[in-house]
C-alpha cells in the first residue's frame, strides 16, 4: 500500500517519517559515494562476497560474475533470503547486528556497491514458515534528494513481485544485476579480485568456486581450491587453488586468534616465496580491508576478531582503547606465526628470502601507532631474521645477514641506480662470493634492507674492501688473483668509480702506487713513462718517487704528473749537491748503476766512461751498459763527470802505475788503459781534472803519479838506459818526466833533452859525498852509467859529460867499496892478470863464495885441473855439489838426498816460500783479491811488529808498491821491506821483490822477520 493510501492519518505520518530517515541514511551515504576513493570504489565486489558467505553456514556457496555491455551480474548459490532480508536491502538496515557468527548482511556497507551502478536488478528465494517464494525487485538509488530517495524506496516496493513455489530441489541463485556500470570501476575492482580471491578462499573455508565470466571478451575463468591443504608442519598447509588452467600454491600458517598467508611456487626440493603484490590488501578481516595495501607486514594477516574501521579501510592502533588493544594482541599473535614459518623455510633451504624480510612501517594515520609497531613487530621481525640463514648466495646456499659475533656476515649492493648496483655486486662477489646475495635478487634486497651497516656502497667497496686491505697484495689475497689480476681488477673498479663517483678518490686511499700501496689521487702523479731503473736510481739517492707515482696499471685520468725530464733533474740537483763527496759508497754505487744506463744519443761517449769505470772497479760496476727507451730528455752529464772525476780521484790515491795495475781486471795493459784514460779527458770536457794538484793521475818515468804543472815532456831523445843509470842513488829527475807513452799538449819549455839529462847525471856524480861512495847504491849507479860509457862515442862523453868522464877512473875505484877492496883491485891491475880476473867476474855462473872457497883451498884447485885433465870434470863438479848438501845438512840437521829436494821439501814446505812470479788475476788457482787483503794484513802485523824493537823506525815509511815499502829505517840505515800475506798456505813473489830479496841490506817480513843473509847462504849459493 502506498503511504498516501493509507487511512489513518498518525499512521500515514508514522510511515513518512520512517522512509525519511531511512532517505536521509541512504543520501548521506551515497553523497560521500559521489567523491568516492579508490578504497571505496574497490570494495563493492567484497560486500558482495561477504553477504553471499553469509547466508549459509553448512555448506561452501560458489559465485560467479558475468560482465557484458548492459550489466555486471554476480551470482551465488547461497542460502534462502528471509522477510526481513528483503527490507533491509530496500531500506538499507544491517541485519548482522546482535547475531553471532554473521560478518554483514545489507547494511550500510551494501550502498557501496553502488558505486557500480545506483540501478540494481534483484534476483532470489525467500522462505518463511517452510514456504518459499520467488521474488523479483528494482533497487533505485539515482535521486539525489530526500523526497525523491523517498520515492525511490516506494518505487523499489512497488517493482517488488514475489510468486509462491515449492521447495527447491536443486541450489538456487540468487542475483544482483547491476545495470548500466561504471566500467572503470568494474574493471579495476574485478582485476583486484582476480588477484587475490584466493586468499579469501584460503581464509573463508566458507566458500567454494568462484567464475568470472567476460561475456565480451569471451572468457571464463574459474577459482576453486585443487585439493585439500598439505599440511607441511603443524599449524602451516599449502593451498593448492586452480585459476583456469595455473595453479597458484598459498601457504597459510594459524592458530586459533590469527592466520597469515603468502603466495609460494614449488621448486625442485623445496619452496619459494612470491611477492606480495602492490594492490593486494595486508589486513583481511575474513574479507580483505581495502585500503592496507600499504600495512607491510611481511604476509597478509587474516583474523575474523580484528576490529576495523567502520570503512573496513584500516585498523584501530593507536591509544589504549579496547579496540587498539584487540588489534595489537591478535600482530602480535601474527608475528609468532611469522617466525615459525621463515625458520621452517629457513631449515629447509626455501628460497627469496627477501620477499618475507621487507619489513617497511605501515603509513602513519590517525588510528596507527607508529612507535608501537616500530618497537613490537618491526623491531621484532628484524632481530629475529638478522641471524637466521635467509639469504640466498649465487653458490645456492643460505647466509644470515649477521655472523655469531653480530657482525655483518652479507654484503647488500646499495644505489639508487640499477647498473650502479650490478657492477657493485660485481666486484663485491670477487672479494666475497660467500657472503652477498646472489646476483638476481640484489634489486630486491636493495628495496628493503633496513641497516646501513649491511649496505655495501661505493664508499663501503672504497674504504672498507680496498683502502682497508692496504696494498695490492693483501688485496689480491681477498681477490685469490695473482698479483698481475688483482692490477687488472683494481684498474677496473678505479675506471667505475671515475665513471660514477670520482670524488671517492680524493676521501678514500683506493688508488695503487707503484709499490701497490692504496693512496689518495691527490697524493699521486701520473707516471709518464719514467723507466722502471730511473726512478730506483732516485729511490736510492733518496727520492722515492714509486711512492708517488700511480700504477701503470691503473688508467684514470690524472691532473699531475711526472716526466723523464723531472726526474732528470731531481737526480743531477743530488748529484750536484754531492759536490764530488766519494765517501758514501751506498751513494757510490748508485752512480755505478745510472752510469751503466743510456739513451742512444749518449751511448758512444757514455759507453766509453763504462768501459773505464767496468775496468777499474770491476763487480761493482754492472757488466752491460743498456738503452734505455724514452730517455730523449735524461741527461747523464752529472752522473758522467762524477763517475769521471770518481774515477781520476781512485786513480790517483794509487800513486803508482803498477798499483794501478793490481787493480785493473782482464787482460788490460796498465800504460795502455792509462794512457787511454787521459786521451779520453783531454778530447773531453773534463780535461781539467788533468790541471788537478791534490788528485794527479798523470805518470812519471818512474811510475808515480804527479800533477801536470809538475811534469816535462820527454822529448825523445833521452836513452833509457841513461835515464836508469841514476836510479838507484837519484831518481827524482825522472819524477819529472812525463811516461813516454803518454801525450799532453804542454809548451816548447816543458820539455826535457838528452843535454838535459847529461848535466844532471854530471852534477850528480860531481855532488855525491866521497864518504858515501861506498854504499851499494852508488856502487850500483856507477855500475850501470859505467856499463852505458862503454858504448858510447868518446867524443860525445867528453862534450856532455866533461866532470864525470874526466874523473871515471877515480869514481872507479871509489865504488869498489872498502878500502881493502880497493887495494884489491889495484893489485889485480898491477897483477897483469887481469884479463883473469875481468873472465871471472863477467862469468855468471861463479859466485863470491866459490872464488873464497878456491882461493882458501889452493889444493881443490890442483885437484880440479887434474881431474879436469883425466877427463873426469862432471865428476869434480858432482863432489862440489856434494859438499855444498853436506853442508846444508849439517846447518839444518836434515838429511836432504839432493839439492832438489832441499828446495822442495825445505823451502817450499817448511818455509812456504815459493820464488815464481806472482799469478795474475784470471788465474783459477789464486784469489787476487784474497791476495791483496791478505798482503795488507801482513803489513800492519809487520808495522805493529818493527814499532816494539827501537832499532827500526817507521814514521816515515813510503809504498813504492802495495809489497815494497821503503825509506823504514834500521839502526838509522834505510832498508827496503816486502810486506807479504799467504795464500792457500803459500807466499808468491814477483820480480821486483825477487830483486830487493838480493839486496843483502833487505830483508823480507813473513810474519816474522828472516834475514836476507840466511836466505843467500842457502837459496843462492
Amino acid at each position: 500500500m502506498r503511504i498516501d493510501q493509507i487511512p489513518d492519518p498518525v499512521q500515514r505520518e508514522r510511515q513518512l517519517d520512517y522512509n525519511r530517515a531511512i532517505a536521509q541514511k541512504i543520501r548521506n551515504r551515497l553523497q560521500q559515494l559521489e567523491n568516492a576513493n579508490e578504497k571505496d570504489k574497490r570494495r563493492w565486489i567484497w560486500e558482495l562476497l561477504q553477504n553471499a558467505k553469509d547466508t549459509v553456514s553448512d555448506r561452501k556457496v560458489d559465485i560467479e560474475i558475468i560482465t557484458n555491455e548492459k550489466y555486471i551480474e554476480f551470482r551465488h548459490n547461497g542460502g534462502y533470503f528471509s522477510p526481513r532480508n528483503i527490507t533491509n536491502l530496500i531500506h538499507q538496515i544491517s541485519s548482522k547486528e546482535g547475531i553471532e557468527g554473521n560478518i554483514g548482511r545489507f547494511g550500510t556497507g551494501f550502498l557501496t556497491t553502488h558505486t557500480l551502478s545506483r540501478l540494481v536488478e534483484v534476483e532470489g528465494v525467500f522462505s518463511e514458515n517452510n514456504e518459499f517464494y520467488k521474488f523479483e525487485l528494482n533497487l533505485d538509488r539515482q535521486s539525489s534528494t530526500e523526497i525523491e530517495l523517498v520515492e525511490g524506496i516506494e518505487k523499489s516496493w512497488e517493482s517488488f513481485q514475489s510468486k509462491k513455489i515449492e521447495k527447491p530441489n536443486n541450489e538456487t541463485w540468487t542475483v544482483f544485476r547491476y545495470l548500466n556500470p561504471d566500467k572503470e570501476v568494474a574493471n579495476d575492482t574485478l582485476k583486484d579480485f582476480e588477484t587475490f580471491i584466493h586468499f579469501n578462499l584460503a581464509f573463508v573455508q566458507g566458500l567454494g568456486k568462484v567464475t568470472i565470466n567476460k561475456q565480451i571478451e569471451k572468457s571464463k575463468t574459474t577459482f576453486e581450491l585443487l585439493h585439500e591443504p598439505k599440511e607441511i608442519e603443524e599449524g602451516i598447509s599449502i593451498f593448492s587453488f586452480l585459476k583456469g588452467k595455473e595453479q597458484i600454491d598459498l601457504l597459510l600458517a594459524e592458530n586459533e586468534n590469527v592466520s597469515i598467508a603468502i603466495e609460494v611456487k614449488k621448486t625442485e626440493n623445496s619452496y619459494s616465496f612470491k611477492p606480495i603484490l602492490e594492490n593486494i590488501p595486508r589486513v583481511f578481516c575474513a574479507f580483505p580491508l581495502i585500503g592496507t595495501e600499504e600495512f607491510y607486514f611481511p604476509f597478509v594477516v587474516n583474523s575474523n576478531q580484528f576490529i576495523p574501521k567502520t570503512e573496513r579501510d584500516r585498523l584501530y592502533l593507536r591509544g589504549e582503547t579496547k579496540d587498539a588493544d584487540n588489534n595489537k594482541e591478535i600482530l602480535a599473535h601474527a608475528v609468532d606465526l611469522y617466525k615459525k614459518v621463515v625458520k621452517l623455510a629457513s631449515e629447509n633451504k626455501w628460497k627469496d628470502f627477501y620477499v618475507i624480510a621487507d619489513t617497511k612501517l605501515p603509513k602513519e594515520d590517525d588510528d596507527f601507532d607508529r612507535n608501537w609497531y616500530k618497537d613490537n613487530i618491526q623491531k621484532t621481525i628484524r632481530q629475529f631474521l638478522l641471524t637466521l640463514p635467509i639469504v640466498e648466495t649465487e653458490k645456492d646456499g643460505l647466509i644470515p645477514i649477521l655472523d655469531e659475533e653480530e657482525k655483518a656476515n652479507t654484503y647488500f649492493p646499495f644505489n639508487s641506480n640499477t647498473e650502479i648496483r650490478k657492477e657493485i655486486w660485481k666486484y663485491t662477489f670477487d672479494l666475497y662470493p660467500n657472503n652477498i646475495p646472489c646476483k638476481k635478487h640484489i634489486d630486491s634486497w636493495y628495496k628493503i634492507i633496513w641497516n646501513k651497516a649491511y649496505h655495501q656502497t661505493l664508499e663501503v667497496l672504497a674504504e672498507d674492501d680496498i683502502q682497508n686491505s692496504e696494498n695490492i697484495e693483501s688485496l689480491s689475497e681477498s681477490l685469490k688473483k695473482d698479483i698481475e689480476n688483482t692490477y687488472e681488477w683494481t684498474n677496473q673498479i678505479c675506471l667505475f668509480f671515475e665513471k660514477e663517483k670520482p670524488e671517492l678518490f680524493e676521501e678514500f686511499k683506493v688508488l695503487p702506487n707503484q709499490y701497490g700501496v692504496f693512496k689518495l689521487k691527490k697524493d699521486l702523479y701520473e707516471d709518464k713513462n719514467i723507466p722502471d731503473e730511473l726512478k730506483e736510481i732516485n729511490k736510492q739517492l733518496g727520492a722515492d718517487w714509486k711512492d708517488d707515482l700511480l700504477h701503470k696499471s691503473i688508467k684514470i685520468e690524472m691532473s699531475s704528473y711526472r716526466t723523464v725530464y723531472a726526474i732528470s733533474e731531481t737526480i743531477d740537483s743530488v748529484i750536484r749537491n754531492n759536490e764530488f763527496d766519494f765517501s758514501d759508497n751506498d751513494f757510490n754505487n748508485t752512480i755505478y748503476q745510472l752510469i751503466a744506463y743510456t739513451n742512444k744519443e749518449q751511448a758512444e761517449k757514455q759507453k766509453k766512461i763504462w768501459e773505464f769505470s767496468r775496468a777499474f772497479y770491476y763487480e761493482e760496476i754492472p757488466e752491460k751498459i743498456l738503452v734505455l727507451e724514452n730517455t730523449e730528455k735524461f741527461d747523464w752529464s752529472e752522473s758522467l763527470e762524477w763517475q769521471i772525476n770518481k774515477l781520476a780521484v781512485d786513480i790517483s790515491e794509487l800513486k803508482y802505475v803498477e798499483t794501478l795495475g793490481e787493480e785493473l781486471h782482464g787482460a788490460i795493459n796498465t800504460i795502455d788503459w792509462l794512457k787511454d784514460f787521459i786521451n779520453f779527458i783531454q778530447e773531453d770536457e773534463y780535461k781539467y781534472l788533468l790541471d788537478s794538484e791534490e788528485n794527479p793521475i798523470l805518470p812519471n818515468q818512474n811510475g808515480w803519479f804527479y800533477p801536470k804543472s809538475q811534469l816535462f815532456l820527454d822529448d825523445g831523445t833521452l836513452d833509457s838506459e841513461l835515464k836508469e843509470a841514476l836510479r838507484p842513488i837519484n831518481s827524482e829527475w825522472l819524477d819529472e818526466l812525463l811516461d813516454i807513452n803518454i801525450y799532453l799538449d804542454l809548451p816548447s819549455n816543458r820539455e826535457r833533452s838528452f843535454e838535459d839529462i847529461a848535466n844532471q847525471i854530471d852534477i850528480t856524480f860531481k855532488n855525491f859525498p866521497t864518504a858515501d861512495r861506498e854504499l851499494q847504491e852508488f856502487k850500483k849507479a856507477f855500475e850501470n852509467l859505467y856499463a852505458w860509457f862503454q858504448e858510447q862515442d868518446e867524443n860525445k862523453l867528453k862534450k856532455y859529460f866533461e866532470w864525470t868522464y874526466r874523473n871515471m877512473t877515480m869514481l872507479y875505484v871509489s865504488s869498489i867499496g872498502t878500502v881493502e877492496e880497493q887495494k884489491s883491485v889495484l893489485a889485480i891491475a898491477s897483477s897483469g892478470k887481469s884479463h883473469i880476473f875481468s873472465n871471472i867476474a863477467n862469468n855468471k855462473e861463479i859466485d863470491n863464495d866459490d872464488l873464497e872457497f878456491f882461493a882458501n883451498n889452493p889444493k881443490k884447485i890442483k885437484q880440479l885441473r887434474e881431474m879436469e885433465e883425466s877427463g873426469k870434470s862432471s865428476v869434480s863438479k858432482q863432489a862440489v855439489l856434494d859438499e855444498k848438501l853436506e853442508e846444508i845438512n849439517t846447518k839444518l840437521g836434515k838429511n836432504f838426498n839432493s839439492l832438489d829436494e832441499f828446495v822442495s821439501e825445505f823451502i817450499a814446505k817448511d818455509k812456504k816460500i815459493d820464488f815464481m812470479d806472482e799469478p795474475t788475476g784470471n788465474s783459477k788457482y789464486v784469489d787476487m783479491k784474497a791476495i791483496k787483503t791478505s798482503n795488507e794484513n801482513a803489513r800492519q802485523a809487520i808495522f805493529d811488529y818493527l814499532d816494539k824493537h827501537t832499532d827500526y823506525d817507521v814514521t816515515e815509511w813510503t809504498k813504492i808498491t802495495n809489497t815494497i815499502i821503503s825509506k823504514i829505517k834500521k839502526n838509522g840505515i834505510n832498508i827496503n821491506v816486502i810486506t807479504k800475506g799467504a795464500n792457500n798456505g803459500i807466499i808468491y813473489f814477483n820480480d821486483k821483490e825477487k830483486d830487493i830479496l838480493k839486496n843483502e841490506k833487505s830483508f823480507s817480513e813473513l810474519g816474522f822477520i828472516v834475514a836476507v843473509s840466511f836466505l843467500k847462504s842457502i837459496l843462492v849459493k
